[in-house]
């Protein structure tokens, strides 16, 4: 599913409801990992990931938010309606607003994407390179814990906000979750 599929269904839904205020982040993932022990398959793994995450206004501008892996319709309709529920449990002393740039426009930029190479593939390299790294030295009998994965990640951010019963033009909003992914990373590179 891709963005406008997704911001397509959120909005329908949210009109359903009668949800003025609402946004929403969603990730997108597949990934592909495989384990040999002396040649062997030890273990072949694949799966697909879909998460979103909805916040939702009530009339007080409380939010609710909640979280979901179903994004059929019910499913979204379902999301949009706990998190509206949510709102009314919401902080009254910290009021949740939009970023007074969310309206401003953002530069999407191209990233090189590429296919998967694959559960076949990654199995067939992984043992050539065991075979190469086992004959590299007579001392060397083993190689524990031998795996190789790939992962396939997608993420962006909806806003639609909806003052005076008008819909502004609805933007994605890449680039946050890709400067908290690089920060993440920053971090997890600092401790290791």
């Amino acid at each position: 599913m891709n963005s406008k599929e997704i911001t397509t269904q959120i909005s329908e839904a949210a009109d359903s409801l009668n949800l003025k205020k609402w946004d929403y982040g969603a990730s997108f993932s597949n990934d592909y990992s495989v384990q040999v022990d002396k040649g062997e398959a030890k273990q072949l793994k694949a799966s697909q990931k879909q998460i979103l995450t909805i916040r939702v206004w009530n009339e007080s501008n409380l939010v609710g938010i909640t979280t979901t892996s179903d994004i059929s319709e019910s499913g979204i309709k379902k999301a949009l309606n706990q998190a509206n529920i949510a709102s009314d449990f919401g902080n009254k002393n910290e009021r949740t607003e939009f970023s007074p740039l969310a309206r401003d426009p953002i530069e999407v930029k191209d990233s090189k994407k590429r296919n998967p190479v694959g559960i076949k593939k990654l199995l067939t390299l992984l043992r050539e390179a065991e075979v190469k790294l086992l004959e590299s030295h007579e001392s060397i009998k083993s190689v524990p814990y031998n795996g190789l994965s790939e992962s396939f990640m997608r993420e962006f951010m909806q806003i639609v906000m909806v003052p005076f019963g008008v819909i502004p033009k609805v933007k994605l909003h890449f680039i946050y979750m890709q400067e908290l992914k690089r920060k993440i990373r920053n971090l997890a590179a600092q401790v290791l």
